[in-house]
């Protein structure tokens, strides 16, 4: 397991100044300036098409291999997940809201996406009532 600290450097010389006093850290360092992610190793198998993929993706985005693949990861992985809870929706298996809660998005934005994606809603009495008690 790794830690990726990101951080404006300029906030980092006055935490780390020797100069700077506690209300000039506690003024300039706040959490809204340093992320940090944990991230850990994980292993897989490429075809030779799918390494050419990220090869390709990567020099035209400027970045590393393991950055393309992490940013397609996100992105293709948060379609698909929103592809599949809508598909469940229109099944029947889930409201919207449980579509969201599966897409881990906001009942707003599945509404959105749904809309979006030309699916007609099937939001009936009851997930309005369980969308009001889920609120309150």
């Amino acid at each position: 397991m790794n830690w990726l600290v990101d951080s404006n450097p300029s906030v980092w010389q006055t935490f780390f100044s020797e100069r700077a006093t506690s209300s000039d850290r506690a003024e300039k360092f706040n959490t809204s300036q340093c992320v940090a992610l944990r991230m850990e190793n994980v292993t897989t198998r490429m075809s030779e098409e799918e390494l050419d993929l990220v090869e390709r993706l990567a020099e035209a985005r400027g970045e590393s291999r393991s950055d393309a693949v992490r940013q397609a990861l996100r992105r293709g992985a948060r379609e698909e997940l929103i592809r599949l809870a809508l598909q469940r929706y229109q099944d029947g298996e889930v409201g919207m809201r449980g579509a969201a809660e599966l897409a881990g998005v906001t009942i707003a934005e599945m509404m959105a996406e749904a809309n979006d994606r030309g699916i007609l809603s099937n939001y009936d009495e009851a997930d309005l009532a369980d969308d009001v008690d889920a609120l309150r």
